[in-house]
Order: C-alpha cells, then sequence, then structure tokens
C-alpha cells in the first residue's frame, strides 16, 4: 500500500527533545507537548507539503523513544490538560494501536489530561476506530480528511489514492 522506511532510516539521528529536557520550560508553563512517533506520509496530495518526494516514506521512531517521551511528560508534567499527537497519519501503522494502548495507560495514571488531538490516517478507517475506543473521550470525534467527495477533484489533487470504501457514510 505505501513504502515504509526503515525503522532507523533518518529519525534516529534526532535527539529527543523531551529527554534532553529543552521542552521543560514550555510545560511549565502549559504548553501542550505535540509527539511524533512517526515522520512522512506515503500520500502526494498536491495541496499538501508532506507528501512530497522527501517525506513520501514513513518512518517510525523507535517505540521504546515514543513510550519514553509519553512517559515522561506524563510523570513530569501531570497537570497538562491535552497532548497532540503529531503524525500526519495516525493510525497508518498497527503500532498506532499500541501507542493508543499505552496513552490510555497514561491518561489512568494522569487524571488531568482530558484530550488528545491526533490527525487520522487515510484508508484505515477500522483502525482509527479501534484507536478512538481505546482511548475513549480522550480522543474526541473521529474525523476522516476527505477535502472533497468528487472524483474529478481528487484525481487533480491526486487524492485519488484514498479509498472511499473505507470511509463510512454513517457512524
Amino acid at each position: 500500500m505505501y513504502e515504509q522506511a526503515s525503522q532507523n532510516e533518518g529519525v534516529d539521528e534526532f535527539e529527543s527533545p523531551y529527554h534532553n529536557g529543552m521542552l521543560d520550560p514550555f510545560h511549565q508553563l502549559g504548553q501542550i507537548p505535540l509527539f511524533e512517533t512517526n515522520r512522512g506520509c506515503p500520500y502526494e496530495c498536491t495541496f499538501c507539503t508532506w507528501g512530497i518526494a522527501a517525506f513520501n516514506k514513513v518512518r517510525r521512531y523507535p517505540i521504546d523513544r515514543v513510550y519514553g517521551e509519553l512517559e515522561y511528560v506524563a510523570t513530569n508534567f501531570p497537570n497538562l490538560p491535552a497532548w497532540i499527537i503529531a503524525d500526519g497519519n495516525f493510525g497508518i501503522l498497527r503500532r498506532d494501536v499500541e501507542i493508543a494502548e499505552k496513552i490510555k495507560e497514561l491518561r489512568e495514571k494522569t487524571p488531568a489530561l482530558r484530550h488528545i488531538l491526533t490527525w487520522e490516517s487515510k484508508n484505515t478507517s477500522d483502525r482509527n476506530f479501534e484507536i478512538a475506543q481505546i482511548m475513549g473521550n480522550d480522543v474526541g470525534d473521529v474525523l476522516m480528511a476527505v477535502q472533497t467527495l468528487d472524483p474529478v477533484v481528487q484525481e487533480s489533487i491526486k487524492r485519488d489514492n484514498i479509498n472511499m470504501d473505507h470511509v463510512p457514510q454513517k457512524v
């Protein structure tokens, strides 16, 4: 379906701004943390920079790093009311279900955390609903980004790579 880069390709070279304390001053002020569990997007939609050639592979951060960052914020900044998962397609990888389970576990230990904002993946509606069910009310509404349902426009903007059979008409 899409090209997935090696787990070690490209993202391991970046030091975690959570683990090195760089973001602590922002969180002490109550700023909402943004987490990346992966980088890149397999789609090449013309209106979006995530799908340009340099980023059209999905590069995963190691799962221990992702869990470590989530745990770091939950432990050191338990009063933050919201987190943002800043992946362009959270739910595109099967492991995102496991990440959702980890967030749920941490949420139970961090009562102030009331909302998790994600940008759901395309073509994985079942997984998106599974993730939303795991995280419950923390996620809020499950949103599907379709931009348009007009097949001519979808083709023009290279958005026809999204299988509309995967997008539920009614929930």
